[in-house]
């Protein structure tokens, strides 16, 4: 009974569970990931983080994620990246981490730069 109304009350109690819970994750393993990664690399994005103006830029940050997070794939897991501004640009199909050139893709990641203004509804 709710104690302010008086009214009764019911309640409902849910438990949701996966393969990828507690012990299902090491027994099932996680599954292949298809991960879509899109990157704005518009003028704005050449701002630093600090208002002195050292440190660095949001671009910079958002690439050392990058990097980041495909470090942790593995070879099944399929990546790709979309850079938009005022246009959009497929900088990597889907691919495979496993058929990816590590090196070549850092340094192509490494030398993308902003550019341009953001068209949100480019696509």
């Amino acid at each position: 009974m709710d104690p302010l109304s008086g009214a009764n009350e019911k309640f409902v109690g849910l438990t949701f569970s996966s393969l990828m819970d507690g012990e299902g994750m090491g027994e099932f393993q996680r599954p292949n990931y298809d991960l879509a990664i899109v990157l704005d690399i518009s003028g704005s994005m050449s701002c630093r983080f600090s208002s002195t103006g050292a440190g660095e830029t949001k671009l910079q940050l958002a690439k050392r994620c990058i990097l980041a997070i495909f470090s942790f794939l593995n070879d099944k897991d399929r990546l790709s990246i979309l850079l938009f501004n005022n246009s959009t640009e497929e900088f990597l199909p889907p691919t495979l981490k496993k058929d990816l050139d590590e090196n070549a893709f850092k340094t192509a990641l490494q030398e993308v730069g902003p550019r341009g203004g953001t068209n949100l509804t480019s696509g």
